[in-house]
């Protein structure tokens, strides 16, 4: 009798634990050993895996499936495009060096949206451990990396594994940021806080921002965000 009642206790705290957290957004229940789509109308766009080479413990890989499911909702959302539509619409990025003149003269916020997001479709989320992934963490704040696209058409990023440990909003940032990279926008290899307003940072910033707008404020006025959001 004892050990029934500490099943049932055990499923019902389960079930409610996993309610609890699916509505606050915090962790996402998500079947992580295979593709990870949207949610809802966007169920059609997946990642097709997470960590497939299984470098991460079952908790970093679950979470990180998670933020695939809110990076595909972000991006595909209407607020996403406003956002980015009114960032280009008041940057005054014609007065800026030629080379960063360069990143944005083409560009155009709703195509911008829809190839990241298409971008998403079939790409692989690996990660990157390793002494130079360490000291690319500890000296340059190496984040991830775009990773590559092999001749079969298979697509990758890679997260750095020393810098997993950081706020879902910030993972979705880096998740659009590398997908931007994915849909062929560009920045400059050395940053500073003007470069870091370029299109994949700012798409990045964007999605965070819409992930956690009480956090955004805070966030804003660090380096890493682009120096528009302070001035």
């Amino acid at each position: 009798m004892k050990y029934r009642c500490a099943l049932l206790y055990t499923f019902w705290f389960s079930v409610a634990a996993a309610l609890f957290l699916s509505a606050t957004g915090t962790v996402w229940a998500v079947d992580d050993a295979g593709p990870v789509c949207g949610s809802g109308s966007n169920a059609a766009i997946c990642f097709a895996s997470i960590d497939q080479r299984g470098k991460l413990d079952p908790a970093q890989r679950q979470t990180l499936a998670g933020v695939g499911v809110q990076a595909i909702d972000i991006i595909s959302s209407p607020d996403f495009e406003r956002e980015l539509t009114a960032f280009y619409r008041t940057y005054d990025w014609r007065s800026r060096d030629a080379e960063h003149q360069g990143y944005w003269r083409d560009f155009n916020p709703g195509e911008a949206a829809a190839r990241t997001r298409e971008s998403f479709n079939g790409l692989h989320i690996e990660t990157k451990g390793g002494v130079r992934a360490w000291f690319g963490a500890k000296l340059l704040g190496n984040l991830a990396y775009e990773g590559d696209t092999r001749a079969d058409g298979t697509r990758n990023i890679r997260l750095n594994r020393n810098r997993i440990d950081r706020s879902i909003p910030e993972l979705i940032n880096t998740y659009v940021h590398e997908g931007g990279h994915k849909a062929g926008y560009r920045h400059r290899a050395s940053q500073n806080d003007d470069q870091k307003c370029e299109p994949p940072y700012i798409m990045g910033q964007i999605a965070q921002k819409l992930a956690d707008p009480s956090g955004w404020a805070a966030f804003a006025k660090t380096r890493n965000a682009c120096s528009y959001w302070r001035e």
